[in-house]
């Protein structure tokens, strides 16, 4: 994305403003997480560097470190996160319908697609870098 912004800067004279924006698009923030939220989100555990241990109470709050603004890692997040949600979604709603074999069905597939999607990811971290 850098390389193909170089032409733009330089033909419309913008090298601040693109610099500003990128910068903006590179911020991290640092914000307060529960011990329970990041136990339950491995996604975002790993997007704050959360190491856990035995010893943090569920309603502890840490202040850990995120990067904010666009960057591939984060919009790949929340497709994760949707795919996640929707799985959950359905078998909360569909609870009395599914029967145990259908409900069963639905959690290996969901663990399927969030297997693939993490497979996906380091992938293209792994080229990334």
């Amino acid at each position: 994305m850098i390389q193909a912004l170089e032409p733009v800067k330089n033909e419309f004279h913008l090298e601040k403003h693109v610099d500003a924006e990128l910068r903006d698009r590179h911020s991290t923030e640092t914000k307060l997480y529960t011990v329970r939220e990041l136990r339950n989100n491995d996604l975002l555990a790993k997007m704050v560097n959360f190491k856990d241990n035995p010893n943090l109470k569920d309603d502890e709050k840490l202040p850990l470190t995120k990067t904010t603004g666009w960057l591939p890692v984060k919009e790949i997040f929340n497709i994760w996160w949707q795919h996640r949600k929707l799985f959950d979604e359905i078998l909360e709603s569909q609870q009395a319908e599914l029967t145990e074999e259908a409900k069963s069905k639905l959690k290996e597939r969901a663990q399927s697609v969030e297997k693939q999607i993490e497979r996906e990811v380091d992938t293209f971290i792994a080229r990334a870098l």
